[in-house]
């Protein structure tokens, strides 16, 4: 295990760069403080600016307890960070103590957003889940990321009327099938 990778779950071939080659996606690195990670997230939200030491304060934490996986997408050309979302793994009672996954914290850098590039990284945590015994990976999402991402493969299906709630409801359940569906052989 690299102590400076945040997991080593290798990604197979055929996950690990976007379809034009241009972004290159694995786990997050204690050294990708310097590669503009913070900067990322704070296209998502408020991320304050964390000092070195507390960056790895935390990244130690999370690479304890071995329940997160962080992805991120590399630009090949530039070596900045430019997409990047987060898998918790819950431990649950029910299932024989099985385990959940949740996606988090998604976000794509603004200059790169249209490539597909958040399509990749759910592919990649859904792996990841997968690879980690969840028996399913849930997605967590706004009304936005709904809109964008899912109401576009569910066609003319009139998707205002529901609430920010159901969205994210409904993501969850086709985070579920779609993993479930792999799991059992189906496309």
């Amino acid at each position: 295990s690299n102590p400076n990778e945040l997991s080593s779950i290798p990604l197979p071939e055929s996950i690990r760069f976007d379809k034009s080659g241009e972004v290159y996606f694995r786990s997050l690195r204690i050294d990708d403080i310097d590669k503009g990670y913070l900067a990322l997230l704070s296209q998502l939200t408020d991320a304050p600016e964390l000092s070195r030491d507390r960056f790895e304060e935390v990244f130690n934490n999370m690479k304890k307890r071995g329940d997160y996986f962080v992805a991120v997408g590399e630009h090949v050309a530039t070596k900045k960070l430019v997409a990047c979302a987060t898998l918790v793994i819950e431990h649950k009672f029910i299932r024989d103590g099985g385990r959940a996954g949740h996606i988090e914290d998604v976000v794509v850098h603004n200059s790169m957003r249209g490539k597909n590039l958040g399509a990749r990284l759910m592919d990649v945590l859904k792996y990841v889940g997968e690879t980690g015994g969840c028996y399913k990976v849930i997605l967590d999402c706004s009304q936005v990321l709904w809109h964008k991402c899912f109401s576009p493969m569910l066609g003319s299906m009139q998707c205002d009327r529901y609430s920010a709630l159901n969205f994210a409801m409904f993501a969850r359940f086709m985070c579920c099938v779609t993993s479930s569906m792999r799991r059992n052989g189906l496309p």
